[in-house]
């Protein structure tokens, strides 16, 4: 079977730091795929907060999104000593999702590469919906101001 290669972006707009827990380790007493992926839906969370987007509460209530995909490159151990850091772009916004990407550093180190997919959901209609021109806008409007100040990115 073919191996999933993720590739670093070229930009980050947002950056998360992350106290690991002796319960993010597994026995090996590194990282454990559960817990990065548990780190980086929390890390995903957190971005919306930023952008002013609570997941509960897209078009009140009748709206999700919901995680199509995931893949994560493991590329060292992460280790309980040290925080990670998350960095996090959102990208290839198409007409019904978008793609976010992340890199797991620690102490600089890249621990691992994600991406997941992520779709928006009519609960009414119980299908696949567009994306909201809301998502858009807020997005834009971030890059927008983070570019106009000279600033890195956010973090959280």
């Amino acid at each position: 079977m073919a191996r999933v290669r993720l590739q670093i972006q070229p930009e980050y707009e947002f950056s998360n730091t992350i106290q690991m827990r002796v319960s993010d380790l597994n026995i090996g007493g590194h990282i454990g795929n559960v817990e990065m992926v548990r780190i980086i839906d929390e890390t995903r969370f957190l971005v919306l907060r930023t952008l002013g987007i609570e997941q509960k509460s897209l078009t009140e209530g009748e709206m999700s999104m919901v995680m199509s995909d995931i893949a994560v490159n493991f590329k060292s151990e992460g280790l309980l000593t040290e925080s990670l850091t998350v960095e996090t772009h959102i990208g290839d916004v198409r007409s019904r999702g978008f793609r976010n990407y992340f890199r797991v550093l620690q102490k600089g180190a890249l621990v691992a590469l994600a991406e997941s997919g992520m779709v928006f959901f009519d609960l009414k209609k119980g299908k696949v919906a567009h994306v909201p021109e809301y998502f858009i806008s807020r997005l834009q409007a971030y890059k927008d101001a983070r570019a106009g100040s000279g600033q890195k990115g956010a973090s959280f």
